[in-house]
């Protein structure tokens, strides 16, 4: 059984790398996070990297997948981590570790900041993997690359750690349009984070995103070759990272 799950990713992974060619990127899948964080600055709207992906923190283990164009631009970010959140819960991890989450930009203050009104902040997983730093240029947007790209990743890191949970973050203008269940994320939850803002009126509100294990290998069964042309066509931008 276990050998059949590993065809069925593999193909699932190659249907996405072959799709993904005909928009004309180039995918690698990489770990070296001094080039990560020296090519993120000259992405234009690109943010550099949350703290969550500081590779000289211990227990660094991540990955980060880059896309190139017919002329050898880097077109496409995306980058994972994987995390053992141990015995404690989503909201526990996020507070404890609030500075990492922090995106940059804002003028957040963590310490006013809530993590604990999602649904998912009980969620209790031991093995989880991190999805963010997501970014695609202008040249590629508006298209059903976008959920390609997505859905990719979550293969490699599922054939690569095999945790309980991919998670990450969304606005809200996707999530209302049905996004994440089309980048793969079935489960999204208002109030992941609620960031505060001095001289701001209201919190910045990120929906917390999740796909299991499980719902990972029933959709590997459906390979993305025969998939994205049946769903909408929008920019990629999980998180502005």
């Amino acid at each position: 059984m276990a050998r059949l799950q590993d065809k069925l990713v593999e193909r699932y992974i190659s249907s996405a790398i072959q799709t993904a060619a005909k928009f004309g990127l180039t995918i690698s899948v990489e770990t070296d996070f001094d080039e990560f964080h020296a090519t993120c600055p000259i992405l234009e709207g690109k943010a550099k990297p949350i703290g969550i992906f500081n590779h000289t923190q211990p227990d660094f283990d991540a990955i980060w997948i880059k896309g190139v164009d017919e002329y050898r631009r880097v077109v496409h970010t995306q980058a994972y981590r994987n995390l053992d959140f141990g015995g404690i819960t989503m909201g526990q991890h996020l507070f404890e570790n609030r500075l990492d989450y922090m995106s940059h930009g804002y003028g957040i203050d963590p310490d006013k900041s809530i993590f604990h009104k999602s649904s998912a902040a009980g969620l209790q997983a031991g093995r989880t993997t991190y999805c963010g730093e997501i970014w695609l240029d202008k040249s590629k947007r508006g298209s059903a690359l976008a959920l390609v790209l997505s859905r990719l990743a979550l293969a490699v890191c599922y054939q690569r750690w095999g945790a309980d949970y991919i998670w990450g973050f969304m606005y809200n203008r996707l999530i209302y349009k049905g996004i994440g269940a089309q980048y793969g994320y079935p489960h999204a939850a208002t109030g992941g984070i609620s960031w505060w803002r001095p001289g701001e009126s209201e919190y910045l509100n990120e929906w917390l995103v999740w796909v299991s294990k499980t719902e990972l290998e029933i959709m590997f069964n459906y390979p993305i070759d025969g998939e994205h042309e049946c769903l909408v066509p929008t920019s990629l931008d999980i998180r502005a990272a």
